[in-house]
């Protein structure tokens, strides 16, 4: 097969046996990155290597001030204070992850993964959260107008 393409992620123009072939179809029939970039994300994914490299990189903070903000914190997420590590292979604590604001990018501190999806599912806008606590704290009312044998 002769032809070329540019890997999507490290985009280095390659010939088309440098990608895997793409089940789905696709222009050529082949994935959109490099034999070699999978190699290297499937091994950043699921080998048991810390995450570090990737994560102070791309938030542009060094590892020794990752680990200082993480021990500041007790090794607990700044929210609800469960342990949470960056190493893949501690099974005993929640991953960490840095959250950071989406417009700024400037980082707030280091988050369990759940709290982290948790402010991404309320956009971030501290006005959504309190309205869900509200609307926890109230026990809600549409119980009133619900059959009574609804649970």
């Amino acid at each position: 097969m002769t032809g070329y393409k540019k890997c999507s992620k490290c985009l280095v123009i390659k010939p088309l046996d440098h990608f895997w072939k793409n089940s789905r179809g696709g222009k050529h029939g082949k994935h959109s990155v490099c034999s070699e970039c999978m190699k290297i994300g499937y091994w950043i994914r699921y080998s048991k290597v810390d995450q570090f490299h990737i994560k102070y990189r791309m938030y542009g903070i060094d590892k020794e001030t990752l680990l200082d903000t993480l021990s500041a914190q007790d090794n607990e997420c700044f929210i609800c204070y469960t342990d949470i590590s960056f190493y893949k292979h501690d099974n005993s604590a929640s991953a960490a992850c840095i959250d950071h604001d989406h417009n700024t990018g400037i980082v707030r501190g280091i988050l369990c993964n759940n709290c982290n999806r948790g402010l991404g599912l309320f956009r971030d806008k501290p006005e959504n959260l309190r309205k869900a606590a509200n609307y926890i704290e109230s026990g809600s009312d549409l119980k009133a107008g619900l059959p009574k044998d609804w649970k």
